[in-house]
Parts: C-alpha cells; structure tokens; sequence
C-alpha cells in the first residue's frame, strides 16, 4: 500500500482538526483522526500539534507507523490563513511531511461542496464566511475573525446570547428562557463568574453556547430569535453576494449550516444547493491537483 501516494485531507477549525487518509491504489478513505483546533490565529503550535496529532492518529486507524508522515502527501484547509501573516507562517513550517500543500478552509470546503474546483459556498461554524471560486479568480466576504465579524456564526451567536445575559443582570433587559440555559451550562449564578470564565475564553468557548440559541427559540424564546433572524439575514445578504459571481452552484456549510437554514431568506434557501462532498474531500482533490501540476 505505501508504494503508492497516500493522501492526507487535513481540515482544520477553530473547533477540531480532521484528517482523512486517502489511499490512491483503492481510491479511497481508509481512516481518519481527529485532534483540537488548527487555527494558526489562535495559535500557531497548538495548531501545528493538532495537525500532526490528527495525522497520527489516522495512520493509526489505518496500522501504519507514524514513520509514514514522511511519506504523506498533505493537502490542508486550515481557517485563519485567509490573513496573509499566518499563512506565511504555516506555509514555512518545517513540517514532517512528504509535500504540505497550504490553502483556506474556504476553499476546500467549496471544492468538496461541488466536486470540482470552481463553485461559490458560504461556511457556517464557529466562525463564517464566504468564497467564490469562479475562472481562477477568488473572492472573499467576511471572515473578519471572533469580535470584528464572523456573524452568524457559533462564536457570534453564542457570544451574543451572553451578552443579553450580562444585560438582563443588569435589568436593562428581560430574563428569558435563554438566560436559565446559559447559566445551566455556565454553570454560574452571577455576571462575576461569567466575566471570569469568558473574558480571555477562545471563539469555541462560545460556539458551543450556541446550540442552546436554536434550543431557546424552539421554545418561542423572543430573544433567541431575534439573535437568529439577525444571523440569517446576514447570511442571506452575504449569499447574495455570491450569486452575484454567477456561480454554477452555492452551497451552504458547517456545523451550523443545517441548523441556520430555517433562518435564511426564502429566496436564498431556494437557491442554495446540497453539498456534493465534505470538506476532507475537498481537502484530497486540492492535493491531487498539486499532484498532477507537479
């Protein structure tokens, strides 16, 4: 088996790090790992370990010594290298790989959305943002990163839902059903707490409040609708600048993509189309094109 190319999909967040290991001689997926986050952004080592943690693991599943990471031929969708900086940081890592092969999580997730490398798609985890691939050209809408953007996100969604919190302890606004969830899972009874459990806590911290946003406003919460119908509008708006592109196909993606979909626009979910693949597969056909330009 390890006479022919073995392909690493990474697909790195701010929440996990996934890898595929992808067999060439049987054209397929033969295991997978998954390690912490693989934003550079949040930072750089932690990222890399997670990578090679990731990759090992893999290699693990698939009964391959963890020598063969310099055999692997990598292709990586890492969030965060969108900023120049950090992209120029993992691209000069001294990796231990056979071929590190660097681009956006944008960009292999929409490969895998369409099965080819031109298409637009918009991700929704714990960040967002959103990418046209169209004739080699590449145009990117928001994705400004935790506190300066990425609405609609589980960050932003989680981060906001805390803030009414802090408000409703404040008696500006109302308690609701949200706050008793929040602080359930806080496990905290006072603005105090909360303040020192989440000041310096990272976007995924309060990603992972935002489940309990779509739980609240099932049950006709009023504020955890308003925090959606505030998200999906702009999704809905960033959609739109995508189809302005003229794309062959748009997709929506993420942890959060099925969850956000009962809170876009009519006229955007009419027009969004079911993913072909997954971000790994995306992550594998961008390493096959390096490949083939070799």
């Amino acid at each position: 088996m390890t006479d022919y190319p073995l392909i690493l999909g990474i697909d790195g967040g701010g929440t996990k790090c996934k890898a595929v290991l992808f067999c060439a001689e049987q054209q397929k997926i033969i295991a997978t790992g998954i390690a912490g986050p693989a934003n550079p952004v949040h930072g750089i080592e932690a990222a890399q370990a997670a990578i090679i943690s990731a990759a090992q693991s893999a290699l693990h599943q698939a009964n391959l010594p963890r020598s063969q990471l310099a055999n692997l031929v990598v292709g990586a969708g890492l969030a965060g290298v969108n900023l120049p900086k950090y992209f120029a940081i993992m691209q000069d890592w001294a990796h231990p790989f056979q071929d590190f092969h660097l681009t956006t999580d944008l960009h292999t997730a929409c490969y895998g959305a369409h099965n080819a490398l031109h298409g637009s798609a918009i991700i929704i985890g714990t960040g967002s943002c959103g990418v046209s691939l169209i004739d080699d050209q590449t145009l990117m809408f928001g994705g400004h990163g935790f506190g300066l953007g990425d609405k609609g996100s589980g960050a932003w969604i989680g981060l906001t839902a805390v803030q009414h919190v802090l408000e409703a302890f404040d008696g500006i606004a109302a308690p609701t059903q949200l706050s008793e969830l929040i602080l359930n899972k806080l496990n905290v009874s006072d603005p105090y707490a909360i303040i020192e459990r989440l000041t310096k806590a990272p976007p995924a911290a309060y990603g992972q409040l935002a489940p309990l946003v779509f739980q609240a406003a099932t049950l006709d919460d009023a504020v955890a609708q308003s925090i959606l119908r505030d998200g999906g509008h702009y999704i809905s708006a960033l959609a739109r600048k995508l189809l302005a592109t003229n794309p062959p196909r748009l997709s929506i993606l993420g942890g959060l993509a099925h969850l956000m979909q009962d809170w876009l626009d009519q006229d955007i979910r009419e027009k969004t189309l079911p993913a072909l693949g997954q971000p790994t597969d995306g992550c594998i056909l961008f390493a096959q094109h390096k490949l083939k330009q070799r």
